[in-house]
């Protein structure tokens, strides 16, 4: 990772796609570890009443609501991880 901002990471065939805990657990890593900024990052995740909805990664941890229900990790407004797509970019 440079600066905090998250580089593409060509899956290969084969590979397994990374889950949304998993990339959270290494956002979270570099945080602690001064590498990245965390309030840059946000989840968009589908709530069964209110539908789509996007949040900073604090405020989620903090809400009950579920890894499953995750469909975009984003860096700013760029996504860094598509459930849908199957499109990640690699984080450190």
């Amino acid at each position: 990772m440079l600066n905090g901002k998250p580089k593409l990471k060509h899956a290969k065939k084969g590979d397994k796609f990374p889950t949304a805990d998993l990339i959270i657990e290494k956002i979270i890593k570099n945080y602690k570890n001064k590498i990245s900024d965390i309030d840059r990052y946000f989840i968009v995740y589908e709530d069964r009443f209110l539908h789509i909805l996007e949040s900073n990664i604090e405020e989620f941890e903090k809400s009950e609501t579920q890894y499953h229900r995750i469909i975009q990790i984003k860096y700013f407004k760029e996504v860094i991880w598509d459930r849908k797509k199957r499109f990640y970019k690699f984080i450190e």
